[in-house]
């Protein structure tokens, strides 16, 4: 229930209410378009061009462990103090993948991307496209066509990327040139199924991945994991909505927050941050004091927050694991029921806790609930373990979809 009103928030409070260069670039004589032929080159030709003969060829370099497809022997390669895979593929340019010491923010990152290609290029076209998980982390995909004035004529170029948002072990696979779209898909996968660098991550006993949709279209995903500290239990979320706001817009949001959880599954403490098209727009830390008193501060768009707080639950804020313990009980048996309790969202009200009303009717069908969130009505199935894999909504002309697309653990 959490993912589902941290996206309604988000959808809410965000806009809908350097790469690339000369390889692979192919020389057209017109104008516009970027199919059919141009001058005397047929650019559909070449954007079906795929690489064949690809084989798995392994990789190892000092910690660095990997088996991918490739033409010939890939390498490790260090710039400006950024180290990066190179595979060849059979085609003028190589797949290249880019390692990260520190872990960034999808959205951010391809933003950044996005908007340094428009200060070199002619940006023509960017899509997005459909997320999978791989090594229980979504892979983002992202894709460029855009033109460069040359002394030969107009030289277009098609940047494709995917970036792994893998704990601990983050990277961003590349390949600009026209076509060979399958061709990077396949080999990129192969360096996220097989990347190994010694980091260990975290010792999660529960993931599970959201892919998310708004109006039919890929938006970006949420993944939340459990895992333990010293004995203590925290929940850890990251989400990235990524949405086509025209034919060469994007607009990113990255957010996440890490939560402490006492033995009745209440908020001990928390920390939420959100990032906007890569501007910070909210880090702020809540800290229980005693009982249902907490303490929050913080930044939330450009202002400082200070102050405290009070449930009217005696217990305190409810985490995920409560409301999903609540719902696997009260779904065990038929009966309608309406369950209310707090929630703190910091991007809408960091002084203040919000109510959220979970409720089933007579007529529902079996596992289905409708949650109330500000003005809307989502509805979700949940399962046996009362926890939601399925839920949707419609506000503001905009239909949201979330889809849990991977489980693992309890």
């Amino acid at each position: 229930m959490h993912t589902l009103t941290r996206w309604i928030s988000l959808l809410i409070l965000g806009s809908l209410a350097g790469c690339g260069g000369k390889q692979g670039q192919a020389q057209v004589a017109g104008e516009g378009a970027t199919g059919g032929e141009q001058g005397n080159i047929d650019v559909q030709a070449l954007m079906k061009r795929e690489s064949e003969g690809l084989t798995r060829r392994k990789l190892a370099v000092q910690s660095l462990r990997a088996e991918v497809l490739s033409a010939a022997d890939p390498k490790v390669v260090v710039e400006d103090n950024v180290a990066k895979v190179v595979i060849p593929i059979g085609a003028e340019a190589d797949v290249q993948c880019l390692l990260y010491d520190q872990d960034p923010l999808p959205g951010s990152t391809f933003v950044n991307i996005v908007e340094s290609m428009k200060k070199e290029f002619e940006v023509r076209q960017v899509a997005t496209g459909a997320m999978e998980v791989v090594k229980e982390a979504p892979v983002t995909p992202l894709t460029l066509v855009y033109a460069a004035k040359t002394a030969e004529g107009t030289a277009l170029g098609q940047l494709k990327l995917a970036f792994h948002s893998r704990l601990g072990s983050s990277s961003l696979c590349m390949h600009d040139e026209l076509g060979y779209v399958k061709s990077f898909t396949d080999v990129s996968r192969s360096f996220f199924e097989t990347f190994d660098h010694g980091n260990p991550g975290l010792d999660t006993s529960y993931v599970e991945v959201f892919a998310g949709e708004i109006n039919d279209q890929p938006a970006g995903h949420d993944r939340n994991l459990l895992f333990s500290e010293q004995g203590v239990r925290k929940l850890l979320s990251m989400s990235l909505l990524m949405i086509q706001t025209g034919p060469i817009e994007i607009m990113a949001q990255d957010s996440s927050s890490l939560i402490t959880v006492d033995q009745q599954d209440r908020v001990e403490k928390g920390r939420w941050v959100e990032s906007q098209n890569g501007a910070l727009a909210l880090d702020v830390e809540l800290q229980r004091i005693k009982g249902n008193r907490y303490s929050y501060k913080g930044t939330r768009r450009g202002g400082e927050v200070k102050g405290e707080l009070t449930t009217k639950d005696p217990l305190g804020l409810a985490s995920s694991l409560w409301t999903q313990k609540e719902l696997k009980s009260r779904l065990a048996k038929p009966a309608a029921f309406k369950l209310g309790f707090e929630q703190y969202r910091p991007d809408d009200d960091p002084a203040a806790v919000a109510p959220l009303e979970i409720v089933r009717r007579p007529e529902d069908p079996p596992r289905t609930v409708r949650i109330k969130v500000k003005d809307a009505e989502a509805i979700a199935l949940v399962d046996e373990q009362g926890r939601d894999s399925h839920s949707e909504v419609v506000m503001a002309g905009a239909k949201i979809v979330l889809d849990r697309v991977f489980e693992r653990g309890k």
